[in-house]
């Protein structure tokens, strides 16, 4: 199995995860902040749970992500289900084929 590092990021926007690194942006940080750092890096940015309290919405499809939790197929992106662990214990119990 392959873990592949990753953060989550809060912007006033709405939430991002970023995979493949395990450092944040410095501030400020919104989501095109968060977008940028991700590009960058060349590693992946996600839109996690876009309907969610946190989460962007409708607006999740003005950015150009790499891929978006939930309402993905609508607008053409690849679409991811929720594999973060927020705790060790959790680690292996879903996960995204990519």
């Amino acid at each position: 199995m392959l873990i592949v590092l990753g953060v989550e990021l809060r912007t006033p926007e709405g939430d991002l995860t970023i995979l493949g690194t395990a450092d944040l942006p410095i501030r400020p940080r919104d989501v095109k902040d968060g977008i940028s750092f991700a590009k960058e890096r060349d590693v992946i940015v996600i839109v996690p749970c876009s309907y969610r309290e946190h989460g962007l919405g409708g607006s999740a499809r003005n950015y150009e992500v790499d891929a978006i939790e939930t309402m993905a197929r609508e607008i053409g992106l690849l679409g991811v289900a929720g594999s973060d662990a927020h705790d060790p214990r959790r680690l292996s119990s879903v996960c995204t084929e990519i």
